[in-house]
């Protein structure tokens, strides 16, 4: 993975484990990714409005989904 300079650094390691820093990460990524999916098809559908209950729950669900790969099956299986 590369670095990149950003606006705003968040050191979420001086509150938690260095483990779960890959895990906010990738439920960040998640996030931003699932929003990006529901604005762009809320505005390409017009004629089929998106909820905004449905894209809160789709977002919680995804993220939900990456905790239980890093706190549950990540500690169960290992890839070499």
């Amino acid at each position: 993975m590369f670095l990149i300079n950003s606006l705003f650094t968040v050191d979420v390691s001086r509150y938690l484990n260095a483990q779960y820093v890959a895990l906010i990460d990738d439920v960040s990524r998640t996030l931003v990714v699932q929003i990006t999916i529901s604005v762009l098809l809320a505005l390409s559908f017009t004629d089929t409005p998106v909820s905004p209950g449905v894209v809160f729950q789709m977002v919680m669900y995804a993220a939900v989904g990456i905790c239980m790969y890093y706190l549950v099956f990540q500690k169960l299986v290992t890839f070499k």
